[in-house]
């Protein structure tokens, strides 16, 4: 059904850079924070864009810049007072960088709207448009695909909670007109979009592969169960795809196979399918242990992405167990047969519980993975981080952005003539930096504790705050009110 969207532009929000290594606060819902996507902006930099908890304990979009070795660089995070944002992808053109995601209203929003946020290229934001979607559900994963030439933005989502709750479509990404559909076959787990490389339809997967004309509508569709090659195996982490060319579908699941009594263990598969939906090849990659509670690790997963010389790199799990708090990562190149090239594990010698959550397939024939990494799988101490792996499959580097804890308090609160600043013991000097909604900054000072800072000259409104050390470090972040 095609439809009018109402475009809301500029909402109440907050947006506060930080200069390598802001940090965030840790928190006990450490499966909804992650990086999420991600973009290869140049050839020795890479841009995320994830979700994160903030001291505040409200729920942060941000963006951060990474070298060649995947070290951080730069980062801003991101705020809606009225919306709650889960960045999902990003892409770029000649001018900014668009993310889009999911967006509902604050404090419990049942509806889920599409959000598009415009951001320069030195990551300041310039406007955001919110899209409702029909249907007045929410729908807690979405993937998106950017057709550039169309300028169109294909969706398709899921409520995870309801079986069968399925949504796919497009939006005009100059006019904002909306064209989407509802399904109640295609599955519950994460969903995945492409265009059909003729044009003449899409492809969307989930715990089926189904192939739609260019409508939309199901013209085709493969419920993934039983493989000839591996009949034992059931994917339910909905089938991440690629196209290999105009007749040939590359996918990547994990798999569940405790669904039969002469199976055990869950690991990741790989296979090619063809649009007449027949199965080409399969292959195996990893295989857990049966204490793996794979429900746990698959949630807005990103296990497949492909390659700039038409291979295909796979990230996800090698080793995972519950019962003893470890596990392992891996990496994997593949042809466009599903034959491996190559692999690459990266062990965690039990001090770390690593949740991957995507990969990025970088023009040097290596990769990103990236995702969540705590200290046990029932910890609460967490951290995002992303692995730079080598076209030889080697580890060259890694980031790990760890929890962050306000070292500063700042009163009045709301203010109108002056603030002050309590800092920690033996700080006698900081930094201060004031921004508005807009990302500028209005006030940059030397800052003494509890000295009064004038502001009676900014206009009333939301401003952010960031507070550094003498060397730079972040100790404390959040907002003031000026009356």
């Amino acid at each position: 059904m095609k439809m009018k969207v109402l475009l809301v532009l500029i909402l109440a929000a907050s947006v506060v850079h930080a200069q390598i290594g802001f940090e965030f606060y840790q928190n006990d819902n450490k499966h909804y924070q992650s990086f999420t996507s991600g973009l290869e902006i140049s050839n020795n930099e890479y841009l995320l864009v994830g979700k994160m908890y903030t001291s505040a304990d409200e729920l942060a979009m941000t963006l951060m810049k990474l070298d060649s070795l995947g070290s951080l660089t730069d980062s801003i995070f991101y705020l809606s007072d009225e919306y709650e944002i889960t960045p999902v992808d990003i892409f770029e053109n000649d001018s900014s960088y668009m993310v889009v995601g999911r967006a509902v209203a604050k404090p419990f929003g049942v509806v889920t709207n599409i959000w598009i946020g415009y951001f320069s290229k030195d990551l300041v934001l310039m406007s955001e448009v919110l899209i409702p979607l029909l249907a007045s559900k929410k729908y807690n994963m979405f993937t998106f695909y950017l057709e550039v030439n169309k300028k169109e933005l294909l969706f398709a989502g899921v409520n995870r909670w309801q079986t069968g709750n399925s949504v796919a479509g497009k939006v005009d990404l100059e006019s904002f007109e909306l064209l989407e559909k509802y399904y109640s076959d295609i599955g519950w787990k994460m969903p995945h979009i492409l265009p059909k490389a003729d044009g003449s339809g899409y492809v969307i997967s989930g715990n089926a592969l189904a192939i739609t004309d260019d409508s939309f509508n199901i013209v085709d569709i493969y419920l993934f169960g039983a493989y000839p090659t591996a009949p034992e195996k059931f994917p339910i982490g909905g089938a991440d795809i690629e196209l290999v060319n105009d007749s040939t579908i590359f996918w990547a699941s994990y798999f569940e196979s405790h669904l039969t009594p002469f199976a055990t263990g869950a690991g990741v598969m790989v296979g090619t399918m063809s649009y007449d939906l027949d199965l080409l090849n399969t292959h195996i990659l990893s295989i857990y242990n049966a204490d793996s509670i794979i429900g746990n690790v698959e949630t807005e997963q990103r296990l497949l992405a492909k390659s700039s010389d038409s291979t295909f790199i796979v990230g996800g799990y090698s080793f995972l167990s519950v019962s003893t708090n470890s596990n392992a990562i891996f990496c994997a190149k593949y042809n466009e047969k599903a034959e491996k090239i190559w692999d690459v594990k990266y062990d965690t010698l039990g001090s770390n519980f690593y949740y991957v959550r995507g990969v990025l397939a970088t023009s040097d024939g290596g990769c990103l993975l990236y995702g969540l990494k705590t200290e046990s799988f029932y910890s609460s101490v967490w951290g995002l981080y992303a692995l730079k792996i080598g076209p030889s499959g080697v580890v060259v580097g890694e980031t790990f952005i760890s929890g962050f804890e306000n070292l500063v308090t700042i009163y009045p609160n709301p203010a109108k003539d002056y603030i002050q600043f309590d800092l920690p013991k033996g700080t006698d000097l900081a930094n201060l930096e004031l921004i508005d909604l807009s990302g500028s900054v209005v006030l940059a000072q030397k800052i003494n504790h509890q000295a009064p800072i004038d502001i009676s000259f900014l206009p009333q409104g939301m401003y952010m705050y960031q507070v550094k050390n003498k060397m730079g470090a972040l100790m404390g972040v959040g907002k003031v009110l000026k009356e």
